[in-house]
């Protein structure tokens, strides 16, 4: 029989696997159209769209899906059970605070990073359209040969000060605007009954909790997106650039071209994506979540 912590991270690995894979396909052409949108500001994004859905065909929308998943699937999943194993160990069953929920969220999601940035480079570069890849393999082996570790681990510094405050801000502000919500049900002069008709529901079909967690999502990750946006611009100028470009000299080029709005380029398809996204994930994770260990 398996211990309720080994069963505890295994399932949340694949719970998130299968959450991060749904979300994915679905959402590939906004990022598609956020790198794109990246490396040629002056054009917006419905400028972009025309141009690859009449140049390049409407499958175009999806390239970057493979190392997207290759990346997401397994990142998700190593995302969510980092998360739980390091909950469990450090707090139990206590909620946690917002700092320590900062904490937990950024400790997750740099774990995960780390390990899959290679694929992130070579997701980056298949979108760009700058780059000719067959394949994944074929593009790591390229990227090995030519560029050495230093083209495997391009864009880390941005990457992770991209993705690690953001999943720190994200569960700081989930968990928080979850509390809220649950505080404003609670005082309700209805939700007693509301309980009382619900108690012999599956927790899955609770429609109303699922919609609340949803919206909580939503709005963490707009917050969370924001904030952290410019370091995914810059991210993208590092992972496309054939002079190998460093963080500073990319924003500094930024800077130079753009003035700060251009630290904000591709903020709308990227705050799509990534709160869609999340919020997806979330729901999915925590309703399934909540199913099995009923």
């Amino acid at each position: 029989m398996e211990s309720p912590t080994k069963k505890t991270f295994l399932q949340s690995f694949c719970i998130g696997a299968v959450s991060g894979t749904l979300s994915s396909v679905i959402l590939q052409p906004l990022d598609m159209v956020k790198t794109r949108q990246q490396l040629l500001p002056r054009l917006n994004i419905v400028k972009h769209t025309k141009y690859i859905f009449r140049h390049e065909g409407v499958l175009a929308f999806w390239k970057g899906l493979v190392p997207t998943l290759a990346r997401t699937v397994p990142g998700v999943g190593v995302y969510f059970s980092a998360l739980s194993s390091l909950q469990a160990a450090c707090l139990g069953d206590k909620p946690p605070s917002p700092s320590q929920s900062l904490l937990l969220g950024s400790a997750a999601r740099c774990t995960a990073g780390i390990l899959f940035i290679p694929v992130t480079v070579i997701k980056t570069r298949f979108e760009s359209g700058v780059y000719t890849y067959n394949g994944i393999f074929q593009a790591l082996g390229s990227l090995l040969r030519t560029e050495g570790l230093r083209g495997l681990t391009s864009g880390l510094l941005p990457t992770l000060l991209r993705d690690v405050p953001y999943s720190g801000l994200y569960l700081m502000f989930y968990t928080q605007l979850k509390i809220q919500s649950n505080n404003i049900l609670v005082n309700q002069k209805e939700v007693n009954k509301v309980q009382s008709l619900d108690e012999d529901k599956p927790k899955f079909m609770n429609t109303h909790n699922g919609m609340r967690q949803f919206a909580c999502s939503i709005l963490a990750g707009i917050f969370a997106s924001v904030l952290t946006h410019p370091f995914d611009v810059i991210k993208t100028k590092v992972q496309v650039s054939k002079s190998h470009l460093s963080s500073v000299e990319a924003t500094k080029n930024i800077f130079k071209t753009n003035g700060i709005r251009g630290l904000f380029v591709g903020l709308v398809p990227r705050l799509l994506r990534r709160t869609l996204m999340t919020a997806l994930s979330w729901t999915l994770y925590e309703t399934i979540f909540q199913y099995l260990a009923k």
